[in-house]
């Protein structure tokens, strides 16, 4: 019986605990956040994943409870006094912006590009891989994305890619923290094989291999365009 009652009491203080660290992170995550030069953002918003900046405002990428349930959003917030937009992601979450030809673009996490117009996200031709992070825009949209890290992982080998299609070569991609890079008007990638570690250069325009070469182990602050 005290066994139980230990029990019992053990159970009911770690709900109060989990309720009250799930009522302090609700206010956290419902908290105002500020932008550069103090511009508040909308605290109907969750949280929020990457900002954007423009000549006319800002563009979230965030989180918003939509009938009762914690959806992905775009919002754009005017410099005017013009209404604050939003775009509901039927799919991922926002996890990068960019722009081509002044027009703006959502690139999502499950591998999509969406162009953002007044009443709607329009899909696009570019071909996008789940959790890909855009490197270059100029001249051309080049993204890459990691290798997965679990064994049974479906995303096996890293690669990067033109969005026009144009080339896509698979690359072990697995050093989060230092992602592929734009050097010197090439892209360069810091990849790993068997434990040991190279740098390839690639031409932007034909993804060709311009160089190879081995390096030892990079330390977390050295910049890619130094190796």
């Amino acid at each position: 019986m005290n066994v139980i009652n230990l029990i019992s009491r053990n159970i009911r203080t770690l709900l109060i605990l989990l309720s009250t660290c799930f009522f302090s992170s609700y206010l956290f995550a419902s908290a105002s956040h500020l932008l550069p030069n103090d511009i508040k953002v909308p605290n109907d918003l969750d949280s929020i994943n990457t900002t954007f900046e423009s000549n006319d405002g800002w563009f979230i990428g965030g989180y918003k409870i939509i009938d009762e349930s914690n959806a992905a959003v775009v919002v754009f917030l005017p410099n005017d006094e013009s209404a604050i937009k939003y775009w509901s992601l039927d799919t991922g979450y926002v996890s990068q912006f960019f722009k081509v030809n002044d027009s703006f673009y959502v690139l999502s996490s499950a591998g999509e590009a969406l162009k953002i117009e007044k009443d709607r996200l329009v899909a696009t031709s570019y071909k996008v891989k789940p959790k890909s992070t855009l490197i270059v825009e100029e001249p051309y949209l080049i993204a890459c994305h990691p290798r997965g890290w679990a064994k049974l992982s479906s995303v096996n080998t890293g690669s990067c890619y033109r969005l026009d299609g144009v080339w896509d070569i698979d690359l072990s991609w697995t050093h989060i923290g230092t992602p592929p890079k734009l050097c010197d008007g090439n892209l360069k990638v810091l990849i790993t094989t068997n434990k040991s570690w190279s740098v390839v250069s690639i031409d932007l325009e034909t993804g060709e291999t311009l160089q190879s070469r081995k390096v030892a182990k990079p330390k977390s602050d050295v910049s890619l365009c130094e190796l």
